[in-house]
């Protein structure tokens, strides 16, 4: 039973009650089957495809997803060009890589993602002086 879905421009996702994670379409940066043995491709791909299981909740950008999985661990893969990923680097993950624990919810927008830890903390991607980073924007706020 499907219990949540997603769409962005060039592909869909859907997280059903079980916990797992299945996508569709645009497979550029391998956002949707990063296991996909004929390569990446904007063709897409039609029929949906397991991705991943233990999935809580699920955030989709501009080419990129990310998850919390049931264990409270934020994962990411696909483009990665502004550092949307928010692994401190510009390079695209074919894979799924964790990020960060503790986590409690995620939110992009376009290649923007803010993630709230579960100490009530805000987190962004920040780029300083041509450093790409996370910076924490907001704690204790009352």
């Amino acid at each position: 039973k499907i219990v949540s879905i997603f769409a962005c421009p060039f592909y869909s996702a859907a997280l059903t009650e079980n916990g797992k994670l299945w996508a569709w379409g645009d497979n550029s940066y391998g956002q949707v089957d990063y296991n996909n043995k004929e390569g990446f491709n904007r063709l897409g791909i039609h029929r949906p495809q397991f991705v991943m299981e233990d999935v809580r909740s699920v955030a989709a950008g501009e080419n990129f997803v990310m998850v919390i999985k049931n264990n409270d661990t934020l994962w990411a893969w696909g483009n990665n060009f502004n550092g949307q990923l928010l692994d401190g680097t510009t390079v695209d993950e074919e894979k799924p890589v964790q990020i960060m624990t503790d986590v409690k919810q995620v939110c992009i927008f376009g290649t923007n993602p803010v993630v709230l830890k579960k100490d009530g903390s805000l987190l962004e991607r920040r780029v300083i002086n041509g450093n790409i980073g996370t910076e924490k924007v907001l704690s204790d706020v009352k």
